[in-house]
């Protein structure tokens, strides 16, 4: 892939897909490592909505959009509001991106930088 540095991997259209495996990839090891079967998955339906990750604790869901921008608004949590009013049992949907803060975005809804989540 070429991605030596920092400024490359930032810039290289690869970014948001590496990002995505990171992320998931640290969700499945921290359950691996609470000696927890893993139960995250990603869901796309038939007319296009899409959620990055879902994890599931204690049969509860957890919903999480992956985003690589660090400059994140109410039209990142689209697919958030509509998969949340379409299952049962949601405990939360939030987007992890790449914004140096933490915030609420819209109802219970809340952004979290990517590195605070990778070091819960």
């Amino acid at each position: 892939l070429g991605l030596s540095d920092k400024k490359t991997l930032s810039q290289s259209p690869y970014f948001p897909y590496l990002l995505e495996t990171l992320i998931v990839t640290d969700f499945w090891k921290r359950q691996l490592h609470w000696g927890e079967l893993p139960s995250i998955y990603y869901l796309r339906t038939r007319d296009g909505l899409e959620v990055d990750l879902l994890v599931e604790i204690s049969q509860k869901l957890h919903l999480l959009e992956i985003k690589s921008s660090a400059t994140i608004s109410n039209k990142h949590i689209s697919s958030l509001l509509k998969v949340q009013k379409e299952l049962k049992d949601v405990q939360s949907a939030d987007i992890i991106s790449l914004s140096p803060d933490n915030f609420k975005i819209k109802n219970d809804i809340f952004n979290y930088n990517w590195q605070d989540i990778l070091t819960l």
